[in-house]
């Protein structure tokens, strides 16, 4: 069994796998969250997110794959990864904002489609197909990036 130790501020990080996976952070409304990016074998995923007081991390949503993977079925047939897994990553988290009552949601790539789901109601949309269904069982998943944008009056040069 592996050990991976994570340090950030005050708090202290602890997993235990057996396989290599690979856990991402996200800031979004002001909370810290991490959850796992790429193929789980788990029937959920787990997104944490850390105490106020960096104390710790508590469970703060839960993603049934199970259920998602009957909406999308590729997702658990693709070539990409072992048969008890689920084929998608993570590419971001994006809190609402409480002021205007806007509901957490979280954007996944899964093959050959990006998909928004909604972690207060578990309702998802699809919001981009860049692949014939066909063909999606043979998409790699993980080759997308996504950036926050956050609108701002200076000007902005790369």
């Amino acid at each position: 069994m592996a050990y991976c130790c994570v340090v950030l501020g005050l708090s202290l990080l602890k997993y235990y796998y057996t396989l290599v996976k690979e856990f991402v952070f996200w800031e979004s409304a002001g909370h810290l969250h991490i959850a796992e990016v790429f193929a789980c074998a788990d029937s959920s995923l787990d997104v944490y997110e850390l105490n106020t007081d960096r104390s710790g991390w508590f469970l703060k949503f839960k993603v049934d794959l199970d259920q998602l993977s009957k909406d999308f079925p590729v997702m658990s047939d693709n070539k990409f990864t072992f048969v008890d897994e689920y084929a998608f990553s993570v590419l971001s988290l994006v809190r609402g904002r409480e002021d205007f009552d806007e509901d957490p949601v979280l954007v996944l790539e899964g093959p050959g489609k990006v998909i928004v789901y909604n972690l207060v109601d578990q309702s998802w949309k699809e919001v981009c197909n860049f692949c014939q269904a066909d063909k999606a069982r043979d998409w790699p998943c993980g080759i997308f990036k996504a950036i926050d944008y956050n609108e701002s009056l200076a000007p902005v040069s790369w």
